[in-house]
């Protein structure tokens, strides 16, 4: 999610350190969508990225692109984008995934878009 954001945005226009907390929270918002991750945890770890201050421009978020691009990452395999979620506080798993409607839904969490 990160790595789609920074690309996407542009690294001149989006810190790396503000891409990384758009794109955890997108993994939570996945994760906890898709059952993996309990509302527990998931509120925590928002609660904890809340606290870092991120500024973007969110009329620059095209979902569709974002979704290009995760597709052109390094960690695509077998026409799948693979994902590393959160389980439980500490501990993560690496999914693969082929329905862009999921991966859509998580980066709706931050709003805003083109």
């Amino acid at each position: 999610f990160g790595h789609a954001l920074e690309a996407e945005i542009g690294y001149d226009q989006l810190k790396h350190g503000d891409a990384v907390i758009l794109g955890m929270k997108c993994a939570l918002t996945y994760s906890k969508d898709v059952k993996i991750l309990n509302d527990h945890d998931y509120n925590r770890g928002m609660e904890l990225l809340n606290r870092a201050p991120v500024k973007i421009d969110k009329t620059k978020i095209n979902i569709d692109k974002l979704i290009e691009r995760m597709f052109l990452d390094k960690k695509v395999s077998h026409k799948n984008i693979r994902l590393i979620l959160l389980e439980k506080i500490g501990s993560f798993v690496i999914k693969e995934q082929s329905d862009v409607n999921v991966i859509k839904t998580a980066f709706k969490i931050l709003g805003g878009f083109a």
